[in-house]
């Protein structure tokens, strides 16, 4: 299965590995859903690595929810973690996570420039 055809929305996320400087990073999902075979499969592991780049940053909401400001993480200080992963978008040379932060509860996004991926069921 390739990352390119699953859909990850409302299954939640555990962040099982974190190496920044190692350039990986391995997240565990209960369940996601297989887009050509159209079905769900269970116990899966989406593995981020060799990037040559990785950047987060949060969208923080003021007035009420009626304005956002994009907030950039210095992740050799500080590194938030998804609850949920809402939607994957895959660029030329880029793919980007949106979802919400476990610790702030804000919408939360990493970009990754050329990076490699694994998609494994367990």
């Amino acid at each position: 299965m390739k990352i390119e055809e699953i859909d990850l929305a409302d299954s939640k996320v555990i962040m099982k590995k974190k190496d920044i400087k190692n350039k990986e990073l391995v997240f565990f999902f209960n369940y996601v859903f297989n887009i050509p075979n159209k079905e769900i499969v269970d116990n899966v592991e989406i593995v981020f690595f060799d990037w040559t780049s990785f950047n987060q940053s949060k969208f923080v909401s003021y007035d009420n929810f009626e304005s956002y400001k994009e907030v950039k993480i210095n992740i050799d200080e500080e590194f938030e973690t998804f609850s949920l992963i809402q939607e994957i978008i895959f660029g030329k040379e880029k793919i980007t996570l949106n979802g919400y932060s476990k610790e702030s509860s804000t919408w939360l996004v990493y970009e990754f420039n050329n990076v490699k991926t694994k998609v494994v069921v367990m």
